[in-house]
């Protein structure tokens, strides 16, 4: 239960948590499934080095930004996250492994900023004595986006293909991106961490 207090706040730290986790969920679900079909590349290895770059990337950037404010690491999530997607739908429809490992790269990069800053954000507008049930809020948020876009892309894979169900995932991800950080400019002056 999000205090009304905090209502407005909470919408772009949550939407951000939201896409980062869909967009690990796209790559930790379907990867494979993009590298086989669109890039011709069946051996699991390479899916696995592909998800293993991501998990290597956002660990490095975790290190590397701990001294960044959790509102800079938020907006410069949402920021990188267009062209982060914009590769991924590129290297899919050119076939291009080398385009699709710099996709990885700024995912990863993103999907670190995105959740160490919106968790951060939360933490920092949660009243004291409700900060355990406004953080299950926010990790129910990155639950489902964890989750639910993966299937309806692939529930769109089978009406059309997958580069149009990607090509939707990306165009909505993107969508809700910019409209965190457009919330999140709004509210520049409550949120100056």
């Amino acid at each position: 239960n999000i205090p009304h207090s905090i209502r407005a706040r909470f919408v772009a730290p949550a939407v951000t948590a939201f896409v980062m986790f869909a967009l690990y969920g796209f790559y930790f679900s379907l990867a494979p499934t993009v590298l086989a079909d669109s890039l011709h590349q069946s051996n699991r290895a390479v899916g696995g080095a592909v998800v293993f770059e991501l998990g290597l990337v956002s660990a490095a950037t975790i290190l590397v930004t701990r001294r960044l404010a959790s509102r800079t690491c938020m907006l410069l999530a949402l920021i990188l996250l267009i062209p982060s997607l914009v590769l991924l739908i590129v290297a899919q429809a050119q076939g291009s492994l080398p385009l699709l490992l710099v996709g990885t790269t700024l995912s990863g990069i993103s999907g670190a900023l995105g959740y160490r800053g919106s968790l951060q954000v939360v933490n920092q507008i949660a009243p004291a004595e409700q900060r355990a049930g406004v953080a299950s809020a926010y990790f129910l948020v990155c639950f489902i986006g964890n989750s639910l876009p993966v299937i309806a892309v692939a529930v769109l894979a089978r009406a059309f293909n997958s580069l149009v169900a990607d090509g939707v995932f990306a165009v909505t991800l993107a969508v809700l991106a910019l409209a965190a950080f457009a919330v999140s400019q709004l509210q520049k002056p409550q949120m100056s961490a």
